[in-house]
């Protein structure tokens, strides 16, 4: 049986990325180097940031981006979902992916920012809220205009206290 060459980093398909992601997740449980659920809920992490990256940055910088941190963590040993800001910048490149019904146009994100300037997290705006240890986003809520420093969740508890207050 003919091996095939093993493929560089930069030409593997977001399918292929899923399905290795998987095997590499379970490898390194069965070896030890994923033990806990901390560690898990890290490598779920590291991959939902991964998907991220799908979306706003062109594939092969991804994958070269990816290739790299797996290398650097394998070696030295730190924490999945550990920010690579170096990595971010030197590996990552904006896709020029065209939105739907408009070849002409290109998809551009839209990151919200606090009165800072800061990006906003996006996984604070949802129910559960962020789990990232170390976010490096901007922790308030954004809808309805409101941009107060309190999750989703508590938003219309809060909003109904103050209107109470106000009465």
């Amino acid at each position: 049986m003919r091996q095939s060459a093993k493929v560089k980093p930069e030409q593997v398909t977001v399918p292929q990325w899923i399905s290795a992601n998987m095997r590499i997740l379970k490898s390194l449980m069965e070896r030890g180097d994923i033990s806990s659920m901390g560690d898990v809920l890290d490598y779920m992490q590291y991959t939902e940031e991964i998907g991220e990256y799908f979306q706003i940055y062109s594939t092969p910088s991804v994958m070269l981006f990816d290739h790299r941190y797996r290398e650097r963590q394998s070696k030295e040993k730190f924490r999945w979902a550990t920010p690579d800001f170096h990595g971010v910048n030197f590996f990552l490149r904006p896709t020029n992916r065209p939105s739907l019904g408009n070849n002409k146009s290109v998809v551009s994100v839209h990151i919200p920012k606090d009165s800072k300037g800061q990006n906003i997290c996006r996984d604070y705006q949802t129910e559960s809220g962020c789990r990232r240890r170390f976010c490096k986003f901007s922790h308030v809520f954004t809808s309805e205009g409101c941009r107060q420093n309190h999750p989703k969740y508590l938003h219309k508890l809060i909003t109904k206290g103050n209107s109470a207050i106000s009465q």
